[in-house]
């Protein structure tokens, strides 16, 4: 049971972390994100309601037109800009106005600037869905499914299957191709399956997959999730967005969002291990890498 609580409660911390993060804005005045923040700084800019509001500037947080942003003296950030389709790697003490065309410091120093690249903004700008759902549906269960996850949308058509168990042991698996249409069953010593050899799932199909044990009382336990596979489009579209493996972490934070705005929850979590491991100050990014 221990290993169980465990579980639950990275579980927890990973859906309230997802939930923390910034949907994607519907207002037509978001003009950047933030990709990266070192130490504390603070936004100010129009809400919903157009109220003059302050807030910490946080990572994967969205930047107004009209924005200003201010950073202490021991604090850096990087704000990416679609219109000027740049990043602006600030380092405080510094206070910047964002406009339609790009980032102003008022005071400070002057930010380094690196280029987006043309498909790089358009996915940012215009993603096919919004932000993605993150829900759990074995809490409270001593089976749990981790990937595919709920509502998630593959980008491979063989995803690897994992669960978690408070004890190894056997466990039945069944992948139903939606409605009710049976594709693979499986038994299981351990708590992780890949489909046969040879075998993929459609591309553009939805799925759900069980994993059904008996618990050492002798009960049966079982967990379910629902998942699509991408459209062969969809998986090359953002498999060529992927940043090279020696690229700076704004670049693995914005695609990241990208990943997050079209479903691809599980995706995303390997790249936030890519981010945890280059920024281990990153507070956001160690539970989402869990």
């Amino acid at each position: 049971m221990k290993k169980l609580w465990q579980w639950i409660v990275t579980a927890l911390l990973l859906a309230c972390t997802w939930a923390a993060l910034p949907a994607r804005a519907a207002d037509a005045d978001v003009v950047g994100m933030v990709l990266d923040v070192q130490g504390s700084g603070e936004v100010q800019q129009k809400d919903r309601e157009n109220k003059d509001t302050t807030s910490k500037l946080q990572l994967l947080g969205y930047v107004k037109n009209g924005a200003k942003i201010k950073l202490d003296a021991v604090s850096k950030a990087s704000v990416s800009h679609y219109g000027a389709k740049l990043i602006y790697q600030m380092t405080g003490p510094v206070v910047a106005e964002v406009n339609a065309d790009g980032l102003k410091v008022i005071s400070g120093k002057p930010p380094v600037t690196k280029s987006l690249a043309e498909k790089i903004v358009q996915a940012a700008v215009n993603p096919n869905l919004g932000a993605a759902a993150f829900k759990m549906r074995a809490l409270g269960q001593e089976i749990a499914v981790l990937s595919p996850s709920a509502r998630s949308k593959q980008v491979t058509a063989r995803p690897r299957f994992q669960w978690s168990a408070p004890e190894p042991g056997t466990f039945d698996i069944t992948v139903t191709e939606l409605p009710d249409t049976v594709v693979q069953r499986a038994t299981v010593d351990g708590m992780v399956w890949d489909l046969p050899a040879g075998v993929k799932l459609v591309p553009g199909k939805d799925y759900r997959w069980s994993v059904n044990g008996t618990a050492p009382d002798g009960q049966a336990r079982s967990a379910t999730a629902t998942f699509s596979i991408a459209t062969q489009a969809e998986a090359d579209s953002v498999l060529g967005l992927r940043p090279a493996s020696s690229a700076a972490v704004e670049e693995w934070v914005l695609y990241v969002a990208i990943l997050r705005d079209r479903g691809m929850v599980d995706e995303a979590r390997d790249v936030w291990r890519i981010i945890a491991s280059q920024r281990p100050d990153l507070s956001s990014a160690n539970p989402l890498a869990r």
